[in-house]
C-alpha cells in the first residue's frame, strides 16, 4: 500500500499564508491607506480585497536557483493555484522577485516590493544573507514574510 503524497512544507506554509492574506486583508493590515488590505482601501465591509499579490522573493536565476529558488517559486505558484481554485471569488495573484542569491539585489528588490501597492505578503527571502538585508525594508513597509530557507540562528531573534 502506497501513502498519497503530502503538499511540501513549503507548499502548506504558502497556503497557508495565502488563506491569512485574504484573513488579514479583509480586517486591515495597517499598511497606508488606500492600500488593496488596508482597513480603508477595498476590503471594507468584509469583502476580498481586489489586486492581492503574494510575492516570491529568492533566486530563480543565477548559482542558487536550481538548488533553491525554482522549487520555492513553483511551490507558491501551486499554493496560490490552489487558493485560487478554493476562493473563485477571492483571487490573489504572484509575484516574482528574482534576487540571483545577490544581497545587494536583495535590497533594491525589496525597496521595489514595498512600492507595490498590491503586495500584501512575501513567501522568502531564500537567502540569509537576502533576508540580512531586505527585511529591514519589509518590516518598514509592514509586509509580512515566511522564508523555508534562510537558517542564520540570528534571525529568529
Amino acid at each position: 500500500m502506497t501513502r498519497p503524497r503530502r503538499p511540501s512544507g513549503l507548499a502548506s506554509a504558502a497556503f497557508i499564508i495565502g488563506a491569512l492574506v485574504v484573513a488579514y486583508g479583509c480586517q486591515g493590515s495597517g499598511r497606508p491607506e488606500g492600500h488593496p488590505a488596508s482597513a480603508n482601501g477595498s476590503a471594507k465591509g468584509g469583502k476580498c480585497p481586489t489586486g492581492m499579490a503574494v510575492g516570491f522573493f529568492g533566486p530563480v536565476t543565477g548559482d542558487d536557483a536550481t538548488a533553491v529558488g525554482i522549487d520555492q517559486q513553483n511551490a507558491v505558484a501551486l499554493a496560490i493555484d490552489q487558493f485560487n481554485t478554493a476562493h473563485r471569488s477571492c483571487k490573489v495573484a504572484q509575484l516574482t522577485f528574482d534576487t540571483r542569491s545577490d544581497p545587494a539585489s536583495a535590497a533594491n528588490l525589496a525597496q521595489s516590493a514595498g512600492a507595490d501597492p498590491h503586495l500584501v505578503a512575501i513567501v522568502g527571502p531564500a537567502v540569509t544573507a537576502e533576508v540580512e538585508q531586505a527585511e529591514p525594508i519589509f518590516n518598514t513597509d509592514r509586509i509580512p514574510t515566511i522564508t523555508a530557507s534562510a537558517t542564520a540562528p540570528a534571525l529568529a531573534a
